[in-house]
């Protein structure tokens, strides 16, 4: 196995752990946290209301605020998964200044 087939394979098996962990997180966070499934519920009827309200836009307007909304969704996700990457690099430094691990 080659220096770059090893770390190719290293940063894939890290960027599955994370989405892994990510994805655990969320559930959790859908179970067991009243404010979220309270925020859940609101978005689910405020669904109707934009989507009617979108209805009677122009198609360039509604194409344009469907870009805008992705784009946010896809940004959001991106710091998720930077945030979740500075809390494992967080918590290994933790540990290796408390000699847990070397």
């Amino acid at each position: 196995m080659t220096k770059e087939h090893f770390i190719e394979n290293a940063q894939e098996y890290y960027n599955n752990l994370i989405e892994t962990r990510i994805a655990i997180a969320l559930l959790e966070l859908q179970n067991n946290n009243p404010e979220y499934k309270e925020l859940c519920s609101e978005k689910d009827i405020t669904d109707g209301i934009v989507d009617a309200l979108l209805k009677q836009m122009q198609d360039y307007d509604r194409f344009a605020i469907h870009r805008h909304l992705e784009s946010l969704a896809i940004k959001t996700n991106l710091e998720l998964k930077e945030c979740y990457i500075q809390g494992v690099r967080d918590g290994l430094k933790f540990m290796k200044d408390f000699d847990v691990i070397k």
